[in-house]
C-alpha cells in the first residue's frame, strides 16, 4: 500500500442554496414527476386511451394532458441528480455512516410495495426496485472509494476504476432504479466534488446517458443547481419527513387515482 492521501471534503463559498433548499428543489421535483407519471399518465391518460375509449375526447385536451405531462417530467429531471449530489455531501460530513446506511436500508424496504404499485401496478415487480436501493449502494460504495482514494499512484486509478466497476453491477444486477447509471452517478459526483464544471458535466453527461432529448433542460436544471451549492447545510426540521415523503406520497398518488379515476 502506498502513503495515504489526504480526502478532501470539497469547497464551496460564497453565497448560494444550503443542502436544506437543494433538499426542499428535489422533493418538490420528485412530487412533480412521480404525479405526472402516477396519477396522470398511468392514471388518466391510460383510462382516457383504454377504459373511456368510447367517450369522445376533444383533442385538444388531450394535447394539452401530454404538454402538460411532458412539462411535470422536464421538471422531474431535477430530482435524481440533486439527491445523488446531496447522499455525496451527506457522506463527507456524516460521523454516523452507519445510521444513514440502515436508514437508507429501512426506507427502501418500507418503500419497495409502494413503489411497485404505484409505477408498475403490481404489488411486487422484481424488474425494477426503488430509489432508496440505488442511494443505499451508491452510499456503500462511496465508502470503498473513500479507501481507494487515499491509495496512491497506479493502484489508486486501479482501485477506484474496480469500486467504480462493482458499483455498476451490483446496481445493475439488482435492478435497481437507473440501473448501473445511478450508482456510478454517485460515485462520479464524489470524485468531481470540488469543481463545479466537473459537476455540471456529470450530470449532463448522465442525462445524455439516459433521458429523451426533450427532457434534457430538466437535468442541465439539475446540474446548475448543483452547482449553486454553497457548502452549508442549512435548516432542516423533522428530518424523518424527508425519508416518508417518497413511500407515503407514491401510496397517495396511488390511491388517489383509484378513487378519482374509476
Amino acid at each position: 500500500m502506498g502513503r495515504e492521501v489526504p480526502v478532501k471534503a470539497g469547497k464551496w463559498t460564497g453565497r448560494g442554496l444550503s443542502g436544506a433548499a437543494l433538499k426542499r428543489f428535489a422533493v418538490i421535483s420528485m412530487f412533480a414527476d412521480h404525479f405526472a407519471v402516477v396519477f396522470l399518465e398511468n392514471g388518466l391518460l391510460y383510462r382516457m386511451d383504454h377504459a373511456w375509449a368510447a367517450l369522445p375526447v376533444d383533442p385538444a385536451v388531450y394535447g394539452l394532458l401530454l404538454r402538460v405531462i411532458l412539462g411535470l417530467r422536464i421538471f422531474g429531471r431535477i430530482a435524481f441528480p440533486v439527491y445523488c449530489f446531496l447522499l455525496v455531501q451527506g457522506f463527507l460530513h456524516t460521523r454516523h455512516y452507519g445510521v444513514y446506511l440502515r436508514n437508507l436500508i429501512l426506507f427502501a424496504l418500507i418503500s419497495e410495495i409502494p413503489f411497485d404499485v404505484a409505477v408498475t401496478g403490481t404489488l411486487f415487480e422484481p424488474e425494477v426496485q426503488n430509489i432508496y436501493w440505488t442511494l443505499a449502494i451508491g452510499l456503500v460504495g462511496l465508502r470503498f472509494m473513500r479507501r481507494a482514494e487515499r491509495l496512491d499512484g497506479e493502484v489508486r486509478l486501479f482501485a477506484c476504476g474496480a469500486v467504480m466497476l462493482a458499483a455498476g453491477a451490483v446496481g445493475q444486477i439488482l435492478r435497481v432504479d437507473y440501473g448501473w447509471t445511478g450508482t456510478v452517478l454517485i460515485l462520479t459526483l464524489y470524485l468531481a466534488r470540488d469543481s463545479r464544471m466537473l459537476l455540471f458535466l456529470t450530470v449532463l453527461l448522465f442525462g445524455l446517458m439516459t433521458m429523451p432529448f426533450e427532457v434534457l433542460i430538466g437535468v442541465a436544471a439539475a446540474g446548475l443547481l448543483i452547482c449553486l451549492y454553497n457548502g452549508r447545510r442549512g435548516t432542516i426540521r423533522h428530518k424523518l419527513f424527508y425519508y416518508w415523503f417518497y413511500p407515503v406520497h407514491l401510496a397517495a398518488l396511488w390511491a388517489l387515482g383509484g378513487l378519482l379515476l374509476r
